[in-house]
């Protein structure tokens, strides 16, 4: 298969601005919590993917997703390389990784803001929950 034609196939990789991310052990409690963020203020766009297969739409290294994915991947190396190996291990061991954009940047204000998120995610078992901001990443709860 061809680069272009893989980078057709493939879904886009998400823009990781912005965006918060919990890993799930289980695909029941990343869906119910997925099910619960529906609606919620500051939530938009929630992705769930799970064990090898969504290791694979995760692409750790962009090789899926043609040059463009590698340039992104490659970008977001310098600041996110031990999050992003830490979701893509996650996943090949089983477990699922749920992520969503939000509306909001995160300043030490805005941390009241989605904490009710947050706590969403942790009822539903979500775990190794981080905030990707516009060049810091945050961890919020381990």
């Amino acid at each position: 298969m061809t680069d272009q034609a893989t980078n057709d196939a493939a879904k886009p990789l998400p823009n990781s601005t912005n965006r918060i991310v919990a890993v799930f052990d289980d695909p029941q409690g990343a869906e119910h919590a997925s099910q619960a963020l529906d609606g919620v203020a500051h939530v938009l766009d929630v992705d769930v993917v799970c064990g090898v297969d969504g290791a694979a739409q995760f692409d750790l290294h962009g090789d899926n997703h043609g040059v463009f994915g590698r340039f992104m991947r490659a970008a977001h190396w310098s600041t996110d390389r031990a999050e992003m190996e830490q979701f893509d291990a996650e996943l090949r061991a089983g477990h699922c990784v749920v992520s969503f954009r939000t509306d909001r940047v995160l300043r030490p204000d805005v941390l009241e803001e989605i904490e009710p998120v947050v706590r969403i995610l942790e009822e539903h078992g979500g775990r190794y929950i981080h905030f990707f901001g516009p060049a810091v990443v945050t961890r919020l709860r381990d």
